[in-house]
């Protein structure tokens, strides 16, 4: 069912297994481990009183395991109930050349301690191009530079240049002798598609429900999570739909590639990550926005400058469109409204919002 439009703003606004908290971890049936966030001690209550988030992780959705084509799975604690859980598919951010699946962790775990399916793939990386390994070398440089002059002795001004010479010849040896894949659009797009396809034909198998998926992430995460709701040939390729996303969330994301080519930092990301052409119709969601196209959260940190122009480019696209959208900001910066979310934490207000959006759309 088609919501109405909302505009609000707020100022508050495989398997082995690896450890969602810093605490204890015990095996259970050799696959999966729990974690709990109330206490340290390893947990020995009966499966079905137990509180703690279970996690699958390195599960292989595509290829094989020499390549990075793989997502980790959470599940909301036994004590919720067998399912069917809604299913939260989170995207990790990066600038589509770094990053990586375990930056899910946090809103991951809380998802699924609020009883969703929480899945986060992770999927192929652009390179930075020789410009822009210069420009690092360079900023490395001066700050290292810059802490051997303050340095207190002549030992520590040795030690400090000795250890910028070692950094400096490390990148540029990695640089030099390391292959390096050449990774360009669509392939970062495709590999989320396929993550996704394996999720709806795997969900009935971790108790969540294929029939209700929403896609969300973070930066660049967020840019990918909203084309795939917004460019239905990505799940297409895949044998999907529109008719498969429930919602999308998007948390500071870039969905312009004309706002992004304001900047020149933007300029070398959207060369090196989508090449040098004419048109990025088919690359960014703000060109693909139709009255089939699901519903929208838009998030943003208050410090996040012009990555705000890009939510509200879009924001008002989904509108003229018939789409539903609502968008919010909140205190932070661009890194640290998708951190510390749990209860009490700094950033619950975020956490709040998503699972309130998502308690409407399943209302509707």
């Amino acid at each position: 069912m088609r919501l109405n439009f909302a505009f609000t703003k707020s100022l508050k606004g495989t398997v082995t297994a690896r450890k969602v908290f810093p605490k204890a971890a015990t095996a259970v049936e050799g696959q999966t481990k729990r974690f709990s966030e109330t206490n340290n001690k390893m947990s020995s209550t009966a499966a079905f009183q137990d509180s703690s988030v279970r996690l699958l992780d390195d599960i292989l959705y595509k290829g094989d395991y020499r390549n990075n084509k793989k997502l980790d799975v959470y599940l909301p604690p036994y004590n919720q109930g067998p399912g069917p859980y809604r299913i939260f598919f989170y995207i990790h951010g990066g600038a589509l050349h770094m990053g990586h699946k375990g930056n899910a962790r946090g809103i991951c775990t809380q998802m699924a301690m609020r009883g969703y399916m929480c899945v986060a793939p992770s999927y192929a990386l652009s390179s930075l191009s020789n410009d822009q390994l210069q420009s690092l070398i360079t900023l490395v440089g001066i700050i290292m530079l810059g802490l051997a002059v303050t340095s207190g002795s002549t030992m520590q001004l040795l030690f400090m240049l000795v250890l910028t010479a070692i950094i400096l010849l490390t990148l540029v040896t990695l640089w030099t002798f390391v292959p390096r894949e050449q990774v360009f659009h669509p392939d970062h797009i495709q590999d989320v598609a396929e993550a996704f396809r394996w999720v709806y034909d795997h969900a009935a198998e971790h108790q969540g429900d294929k029939e209700w998926m929403v896609v969300a992430g973070h930066s660049s995460g967020a840019h990918m999570a909203s084309l795939l709701a917004t460019n239905e040939s990505y799940l297409k390729e895949v044998g999907l739909s529109l008719d498969h996303v429930k919602a999308c969330i998007g948390v500071s994301g870039v969905y312009s590639d004309k706002r992004l080519q304001q900047v020149y930092l933007g300029k070398q990301l959207l060369i090196n990550a989508f090449g040098d052409r004419p048109s990025y119709y088919d690359a960014f969601p703000i060109y693909n926005v139709t009255d089939r196209t699901p519903p929208f959260l838009l998030l943003n940190a208050a410090s996040d400058i012009s990555l705000k122009q890009h939510s509200m480019d879009l924001h008002y696209t989904l509108m003229d469109q018939g789409a539903f959208s609502e968008i919010a900001y909140f205190p932070g910066n661009h890194f640290t409204i998708v951190k510390n979310v749990g209860p009490g934490e700094e950033h619950q207000a975020v956490l709040d919002k998503v699972v309130g959006f998502l308690d409407e759309i399943a209302a509707n």
